[in-house]
C-alpha cells in the first residue's frame, strides 16, 4: 500500500487521519486526528495516493467547479481539463482523478454522455 502525505487513512477504532510527515530514515509517518484538518482534507472526498502538488491542484479544479449551478457546465469544465491533461502523458494520474469525478457527478444528476469511444474491434465489420 502506497502512503504519502496528505492522504487519508483509518485508525484501528475505525477514526479518519491525516497524513503529516514521512520520515524516509525510520520509513514511519505521522498522522493527525485533528477534526479541522480531517474535514479539510476530505472535502472533496477520499483522494489518496496522489502527490501533494497534484493534489492542490485537482481541489483547487474541484472547488471552481463545485460553484457551478448547473451539473452539465460542471461535467462540461471537467471534460475541458481532462481533454487539457489528456494530451500530456505524464499527466495520466491527474486525468484519471478527473475523469472519475467526471462519472461520479454523471451519475449523481443523471447525465448520460452524448459521444462514445469504442474499439475498433468492438465495432461488426460493415461488409
Amino acid at each position: 500500500m502506497s502512503l504519502r502525505v496528505g492522504d487519508t487513512m483509518f485508525l484501528p477504532r475505525g477514526e479518519t487521519a491525516v497524513i503529516t510527515d514521512f520520515d524516509r530514515n525510520s520509513n514511519s509517518f505521522k498522522v493527525s486526528s485533528e477534526a479541522g484538518l480531517n474535514k479539510e482534507s476530505r472535502r472533496h472526498g477520499y483522494i489518496n495516493g496522489i502527490s501533494k502538488e497534484d493534489r492542490s491542484s485537482l481541489m483547487n479544479l474541484l472547488d471552481r467547479v463545485k460553484e457551478i449551478d448547473d451539473p452539465k457546465e460542471r461535467i462540461g469544465e471537467l471534460r475541458k481539463k481532462l481533454d487539457e491533461l489528456s494530451t500530456d502523458p505524464h499527466q495520466w494520474q491527474m486525468a484519471r482523478y478527473v475523469e472519475s469525478e467526471m462519472a461520479h457527478m454523471m451519475n449523481m444528476f443523471g447525465i448520460k454522455p452524448t459521444t462514445y469511444t469504442a474499439e475498433l474491434g468492438m465495432l461488426k465489420d460493415p461488409k
